[in-house]
């Protein structure tokens, strides 16, 4: 999956990044921890998507500001999903 995702392009990977952010805010407040409100339908899965997402954007130099790997880390913890 990963994989395909990157062939679009590092604008595209950062849009899913914030739409997956986004998803982990829902799942955590109104969507009342239901995985169906997440892009990857699977809390472990989200977040490891996350993680490849953001370190491939950081390997390019095009890191977003407004997340980092201690945020990504704290939506993992938050959905009890092991470092």
């Amino acid at each position: 999956m990963f994989e395909d995702i990157i062939k679009s392009g590092p604008d595209f990977v950062c849009r899913l990044l914030a739409r997956m952010q986004s998803d982990c805010k829902y799942y955590l407040g109104g969507g009342m921890r239901n995985p169906k409100w997440l892009w990857a339908l699977e809390e472990s899965s989200h977040i490891s998507l996350m993680r490849q997402l953001f370190r491939y954007l950081r390997e390019l130099g095009e890191a977003p500001e407004w997340i980092d790997e201690d945020e990504i880390e704290g939506y993992a913890l938050a959905m009890g999903v092991a470092a």
